[in-house]
């Protein structure tokens, strides 16, 4: 496969709510998204891109891995159950771009338990461990 791919029919959420752009890289262990943050963004308060946008870019990166190792079949909805160690570093600005990564600890369907940690650039700005259930669902 050839990377980077969009997100978009890769995961089920849609405008203006997509807080990924692209899945760059995906392997056994670990998928990498990218994001840039606009201005016009719904996570976007004074300039600046809220925890609340972290915590869905890394549970829509989670989506995109799915996506990726499910590619062919119907796209599912999950459902974040559980967020632990949750950190903010810094707060990205508008124009800046996250570079998301989620490494699987855990997937038994229905659940995706990865380690995650979000950066602009070289610098961390945000880590957590986080755990997503499938529902039957399709988007």
């Amino acid at each position: 496969m050839d990377f980077p791919l969009r997100a978009e029919g890769l995961i089920p959420q849609r405008n203006p709510i997509i807080l990924v752009d692209r899945l760059l890289d995906s392997d056994e262990k670990a998928s990498v998204s990218d994001f840039l943050i606009r201005k016009d963004g719904v996570f976007v308060e004074d300039g600046r891109f809220v925890s609340a946008g972290l915590l869905e870019n890394i549970a829509q990166t989670c989506a995109l891995r799915i996506g990726y190792l499910n590619r062919g079949q119907q796209v599912r909805i999950g459902v974040v159950g559980a967020v632990k160690n949750f950190t903010t570093l810094r707060f990205p600005t508008v124009g800046e771009t996250l570079t998301t990564t989620v490494k699987e600890t855990l997937y038994i369907d229905p659940a995706l338990v990865v380690s995650a940690e979000t950066r602009v650039g070289n610098e961390i700005v945000a880590t957590c461990e986080m755990k997503v259930f499938l529902t039957d669902h399709e988007g």
